[in-house]
């Protein structure tokens, strides 16, 4: 029986173009920024984190997009309070006028990491 449960998702996947499932959601905005929250698991992967990022932006002029792994901690409105600014995993910005699209992740939370792109709280 469970193998034909995985046999017919594969199969709605491969239907719908073989799709990867959504592993991240807008939690709030406020203006030009995006609160997201992204599932534990891929907490610590830089790339799902550029691809959720982008998808946020992709089609705005500004962007500003900040990460976080909890929704509890994932604030909803600017001023962030302390603990949102400390568990913060990801930022973003995004100025198609300018072609800046900068994304800086935590410090010492990913492997291989350039300490050009990183931020500490």
């Amino acid at each position: 029986m469970r193998k034909l449960v995985v046999l017919a998702l594969l199969s709605a996947l491969v239907a719908c173009g073989g799709s990867e499932p959504k592993v991240w959601r807008v939690v709030a905005k406020q203006g030009d920024f995006h609160f997201v929250e992204i599932d534990e698991r891929f907490a610590g992967n830089a790339d799902v984190i550029g691809r959720a990022v982008a998808d946020v932006c992709k089609e705005k002029r500004f962007c500003f997009v900040g990460v976080w792994s909890s929704k509890d901690r994932t604030p909803s409105a600017l001023p962030m309070s302390d603990d949102a600014v400390a568990t913060q995993l990801a930022s973003y910005r995004q100025n198609t006028s300018t072609g800046l699209q900068k994304l800086m992740l935590k410090c010492g939370r990913f492997a291989g990491q350039d300490e050009s792109t990183c931020f500490s709280d």
